[in-house]
């Protein structure tokens, strides 16, 4: 059996599904929620962060079986991937939890050997044992891997961490067919597990909606929902090609209960007519989050940005200033921004909770930027998964 994640309930919004946890993984590393993930491979060193935004990290990597492949019998290959996991250890902050995800890419499910290699290194780099995800496992028809073939990879991964481990474990819930959704919950339950990260794969969490209220009226149903912790794992926000100001979806997931949100990391596999239309318009992708409207700035100038600019940001101005001009730069600095932005905010929605949860909704229904179907979707969340 697994050791169990400890999970405390300390207030929840009887009219929707924001609530506050506290988190323990192991001895000396706990966090509170709702909480957004800092994606460390995505954050430079130099980097300073507002301290209100460091709580939870998360560490990704990408695997082919021919890396792992060339890492077994390769030492330098191997170091490589020692390089990049220790740089990104030393930008991790004191007292503050890790999550370490890793991807299987190929069309098959590991072998022993590759499950061994991924379980060894989530363990190593994680304060909470994550199970590798298979992101091209969708339990669809197409697959081509069968849920039952993808259960038996879990046995196996679960088993090659418990040799290790004196950690909890985290499972994964991937894209799954509706009627699968109670078998792995039971399995996992079965395992002591009772920590998951939700696959959105790349959608945010209002349009996973379905999916999400599914898996929390399982674990209702099953009277194990209030000591279980879901993190929305690779959340994406929704593009709007024609607005100024998309309204925000990604930052909704505490409210339909995902208790903490973390980074986009379905590979990005652009059109020909995207790559030409980058070409022609190098800022378009510009999006930044705006806090106090609930909205992703999509068209605005520097002079118009620098009005709106949040005090509480550790990227200065002027950073944006020069970024308008070269489009890589801008990418990253507009990440680092969206990233601590997010989790500042997920911070005041804890203090809101923690200072009356009843008055939670409210202070959502406010934001000027959110769609009013998005507040009805949060509205309707406890009977959803009644």
């Amino acid at each position: 059996m697994s050791v169990a994640t400890q999970v405390k309930t300390l207030e929840a919004d009887p009219n929707s599904l924001y609530k506050t946890q506290k988190i323990k993984f192991i001895s000396d590393k706990s966090i509170l929620t709702p909480t957004k993930t800092i994606p460390l491979d995505k954050l430079s060193v130099a980097s300073p962060l507002n301290d209100k935004a460091k709580q939870l990290n998360e560490i990704f990597k990408r695997f082919s079986a021919k890396q792992i492949k060339e890492a077994d019998e390769d030492s330098d290959k191997y170091k490589e991937i020692e390089s990049f996991f220790n740089k990104q250890k030393s930008k991790i902050k004191p007292e503050t939890a890790t999550f370490c995800f890793l991807d299987f890419s190929e069309p098959r499910l590991p072998k022993n050997d590759e499950i061994e290699f991924l379980t060894d290194l989530a363990y190593c780099n994680s304060d909470i044992t994550t199970l590798p995800t298979i992101s091209k496992f969708n339990d669809s028809k197409n697959s081509p891997m069968s849920y039952e073939d993808y259960k038996k990879y879990l046995e196996k991964a679960i088993e090659s961490v418990e040799q290790l481990n004196h950690k909890p474990i985290m499972g994964i819930i991937p894209k799954l067919a509706r009627k699968n959704v109670p078998n792995l919950l039971e399995f996992y339950q079965s395992k002591g597990i009772n920590t998951f990260a939700l696959d959105l794969e790349g959608s945010n969490p209002i349009s996973s909606r379905m999916s999400i209220f599914k898996v929390l009226k399982t674990l209702n149903k099953m009277k194990i929902l209030d000591s279980c912790y879901i993190h929305g794992h690779n959340v994406g926000i929704r593009v709007n090609k024609v607005k100024d100001i998309i309204p925000a979806k990604d930052v909704l997931g505490f409210g339909v209960g995902l208790n903490s949100i973390g980074e986009k990391r379905t590979e990005f596999k652009p059109n020909p007519a995207f790559l030409s239309l980058i070409k022609t318009n190098p800022l378009n992708k510009f999006r930044l989050f705006n806090k106090e409207d609930y909205g992703y700035w999509k068209a605005i100038s520097a002079s118009d940005l620098e009005k709106v600019y949040p005090s509480d940001s550790s990227v200065p101005i002027s950073a944006f200033k020069i970024a308008f001009k070269n489009a890589n730069q801008f990418s990253s600095i507009q990440k680092v921004f969206n990233f601590e932005q997010l989790a500042l905010e997920s911070h005041h929605v804890k203090e809101i909770i923690a200072e009356d949860a009843n008055k939670t909704l409210n202070y959502i229904k406010k934001k000027k930027d959110i769609d009013p179907n998005d507040v009805k979707v949060l509205e309707s969340g406890q009977d959803n998964i009644k």
